[in-house]
């Protein structure tokens, strides 16, 4: 005769379940915000900015520990790159096979280097379409930290404000800055146009 199992049973059960998951790092997501110096790569989904609109909804989609496994949550698992793939692999016909449209990424390091912080969208023109994104102020953990950046999606200017609320010193790195000169770490505001 079949005896139910108890719920002390069913309780270790689904903790030795999850600790199993854990220390065999299938679930590598962080929640907890980058801090300087570590090597995170996070994703954030932004919706376009509408009129009357001050912010662009954003939505956190996790850090990571590699630039290949942040990609591959940016693109909604289109772009598998191998975990030694770095930024300066991914190009704009590489990012074209997602339904997501990444439309930038900030690197806490000169030239592409260090931790990041991937925008993506699932509205598929990004910018082409005269979208533009933006928020007054940068998710926790990334204010004044920003060393480099790249826009793709058809955003050809990637606005890096100074202050909050798009004010102070601006920096437009088009569609790439290899470094932010005097913006080095400044960065506290952001926007994407075409």
């Amino acid at each position: 005769m079949f005896k139910r199992p108890t719920i002390k049973i069913v309780v270790i059960t689904l903790a030795l379940i999850a600790s199993t998951i854990m220390a065999s790092g299938i679930y590598a997501q962080t929640t907890a915000p980058p801090t300087p110096g570590n090597q995170q790569h996070c994703v954030v989904h932004v919706a376009p900015l509408h009129e009357a609109q001050t912010r662009s909804e954003s939505v956190s989609l996790g850090c990571f520990a590699t630039f290949a496994e942040a990609l591959a949550i940016a693109t909604g698992g289109a772009v598998q790159a191998p975990s030694t793939a770095s930024p300066e692999d991914i190009t704009q016909a590489l990012l074209s096979t997602s339904s997501n449209t990444v439309i930038g990424i900030q690197w806490d390091g000169a030239n592409r280097g260090g931790g990041s912080i991937i925008r993506v969208t699932s509205h598929t023109p990004g910018c082409s379409d005269g979208s533009s994104y933006g928020n007054p102020s940068m998710e926790p953990g990334w204010d004044d930290r920003v060393s480099s950046a790249q826009a793709f999606g058809g955003c050809n200017h990637f606005y890096h404000y100074e202050h909050t609320a798009w004010t102070g010193a601006v920096l437009d790195c088009n569609t790439y800055c290899g470094s932010m000169g005097v913006m080095d770490n400044q960065t506290s505001s952001w926007r994407l146009t075409r």
